[in-house]
């Protein structure tokens, strides 16, 4: 038989909740940060969609021509002129998706283009970069993961200025008890202590480790 110090027995519950300093503070900071720059990233995509989808519904059909081209991590970039009524026009563009091969000087490429102003222009087969959806779609997992931590530290330093006391009703079996009673009875004692109520429902632990057959007995 041994005996343990009780103190470092129930040091672990209950806990007073612990302020973390500035932790919280640069979650807050980097969670702002965080959607600003997401917008910033997909703002040149939202653009191109919307004006693939204006030009799909009513523009018009043209040959251009690539003067020139080079690969991109986002896909191919594409500059290229053609002409309207004899008047020249030019435009440049990022063709992503499937469209990873860089054509050549010259290369004739069919795009669309506004009736009322041919300076508004796109290639006809521009499409969405799946890779960048899969990219939006994790920075969104992303920020609602971050945006709970961001919430759970500032109500843990709500509570850490409170003086908060968390005491989870978890039962202790290391008094041996021979009855769910028992086990109810120690919990509740425990509850009451940190209120300085002492109600000794039941005999408290002396600090001695005892086995479960000499306790029986």
């Amino acid at each position: 038989m041994s005996t343990i110090d009780v103190s470092e027995a129930n040091a672990q519950i209950p806990r007073r909740v612990q302020n973390d300093g500035a932790i919280p503070w640069f979650l807050v900071f980097l969670y702002m940060l965080l959607p600003i720059g997401f917008a910033w990233l997909a703002y040149g995509d939202i653009r191109d969609s919307h004006l693939h989808d204006v030009l799909r519904r009513g523009g018009y059909e043209a040959n251009g021509e690539v003067t020139e081209s080079s690969a991109a991590r986002s896909g191919v970039h594409v500059s290229y002129r053609f002409s309207v009524d004899g008047v020249p026009y030019s435009g440049d563009a990022v063709m992503t998706a499937v469209h990873y091969r860089v054509p050549a000087t010259g290369t004739q490429i069919p795009l669309r283009y506004l009736p009322k102003d041919p300076h508004v222009n796109q290639p006809s087969d521009w499409e969405w970069d799946w890779g960048h959806i899969v990219f939006y779609l994790f920075g969104l997992v992303m920020l609602v993961a971050l945006g709970a931590f961001v919430i759970a530290g500032l109500r843990k330093r709500k509570l850490a200025r409170m003086g908060v006391v968390i005491l989870p009703p978890v039962p202790a079996f290391y008094n041996h008890p021979q009855s769910i009673d028992e086990i109810v009875d120690h919990i509740v004692m425990r509850i009451l202590d940190q209120f300085d109520i002492h109600l000794d429902l039941r005999a408290r632990w002396d600090g001695r480790m005892r086995s479960a057959r000499s306790r029986t007995t």
